[in-house]
């Protein structure tokens, strides 16, 4: 099945989810979809919603959606709900305002919320209402220790490379909400002397979600515990368009070098990037379409150009964790070095490792350092392979071998960055 072409039951056709629907066709299962106002009643195999399908994931059928309207006592519900999860959504991005032990229970319930219904486009049942009632009690319970917007960095200055009718977007029941800014949350280390160099964290969710729990906030701890100032980027997701995330890895890019200085950040020339599935498909975005010199001006012809737009956004490693499908032009002139990593049981990115492989990249690029590892046994989403903290609902178990990973990426990134030599006499291993 290629695609999940969905309709009202006027015929007025409804454009799905875009992960939505992607991750269907990859995963071969049948995509729930939302509509607004509208409850989905079922899959038809006409137009007119008369006759009742069982889709089948392998067929390449078209089936139809059918809808039902809200009540208005239905419809001031939700409305409500969605306005006051963005003040939740608002915390759960702002982690170094408050203690973690504080923040963890908060950012639990929230997080089942946000990922277990928004994410998979269920609107709440009475489990859910009961969580979304207990957030205030847990908000109270908050330690605060600095200011929730002294806590982070916004990366765009008075104007935003965005598209021309963004302030038309509706965002129910989306990851992001109307007026977020995209920005970085700094995780540096005390002693600067000691840094190693600087990493860019992408949590994944596809295009439209960011998995902070265990690909965003716990990970840039672990780097900065290795000895790198981590910083955790919030993308722009859905409903903004792909390359907004794009533009906004390569504005962070731009931005941590030009307020280095400011924020004595150590070794800015020393730059890598790391993203989670659609995190990495991010890295490998801007790397393909935002780099070196590319001004946002080039996508979006509107936007005027700043002083930090001016800086180079090229940097020195890129880490795409089972997102590393490999870039599909050769138009960038300096890419990075590549640490690619992906468990062997990871369905949803073997296809996309069919059609881009890093082999072939290599294949054509020689000159780039890339290593590539396939974990046995692991499947897509591993995060730092150790398994999943308090912070996740789920309770993700860790793997043996890929808990490695991280390790490796630590030697590899000294090695880029001319820390340590790639070759050693026996015996004389340097770290």
């Amino acid at each position: 099945m290629d695609s999940y072409p969905t309709y009202d039951k006027n015929c007025e056709e409804l454009t799905p989810d875009d992960l939505t629907v992607t991750l269907a066709k990859w995963t071969r299962t049948v995509p729930v979809v939302m509509r607004k106002g509208y409850d989905f009643t079922r899959w038809y195999e006409d137009r007119e919603c008369t006759k009742k399908a069982e889709p089948d994931p392998y067929s390449d059928n078209t089936y139809y959606a059918g809808w039902e309207p809200w009540s208005k006592e239905k419809e001031a519900k939700l409305l409500d709900y969605d306005e006051k999860m963005r003040h939740v959504k608002y915390l759960m991005a702002r982690p170094e305002a408050f203690t973690w032990e504080s923040f963890v229970p908060f950012y639990r319930a929230a997080n089942e919320l946000v990922f277990q219904y928004e994410g998979n486009n269920l609107l709440p049942d009475e489990k859910a209402w009961e969580i979304f009632e207990s957030l205030p009690s847990l908000e109270e319970k908050l330690v605060q220790v600095k200011d929730p917007e002294d806590s982070i960095w916004y990366i765009w200055g008075d104007q935003m490379a965005e598209a021309p009718d963004a302030d038309t977007y509706d965002y129910f029941f989306k990851f992001d909400y109307k007026g977020f800014k995209p920005f970085l949350i700094p995780y540096m280390m005390e002693d600067q002397s000691k840094v190693k160099g600087n990493i860019i964290v992408v949590a994944g969710g596809g295009f439209s979600q960011r998995w902070n729990q265990t690909e965003g906030y716990v990970m840039a701890k672990d780097f900065r515990d290795l000895g790198y100032n981590a910083f955790v980027l919030q993308r722009r997701v859905q409903p903004s368009k792909t390359e907004d995330a794009y533009l906004d890895l390569q504005r962070a890019v731009r931005y941590l070098k030009y307020n280095a200085e400011k924020y004595g950040i150590a070794h800015i020339d020393r730059i890598a990037t790391t993203g989670f599935s659609g995190g990495g498909m991010t890295i490998v975005g801007q790397l393909e379409r935002f780099y070196g010199h590319e001004l946002p001006s080039k996508f979006y012809p509107d936007y005027v150009p700043d002083e930090v737009d001016l800086v180079d956004a090229d940097y020195a490693v890129a880490m795409p964790i089972y997102g590393g499908y490999a870039p599909s032009t050769d138009e960038n002139p300096n890419f990075p070095a590549f640490f690619v990593a992906s468990g062997a049981k990871d369905a949803l990115m073997r296809p996309l490792k069919a059609e881009r492989p890093f082999f072939e990249f290599l294949d054509r690029h020689p000159e780039i350092d890339c290593e590539l590892l396939i974990f046995a046994g692991a499947p897509h989403g591993f995060g730092t392979g150790k398994g999943a903290g308090p912070e996740h609902h789920l309770g993700d178990p860790g793997y043996l071998g890929v808990d490695e990973w991280m390790r490796l990426a630590d030697i590899f990134m000294m090695v880029q960055f001319g820390i340590i030599p790639r070759t050693y006499k026996r015996g004389e291993r340097p770290i």
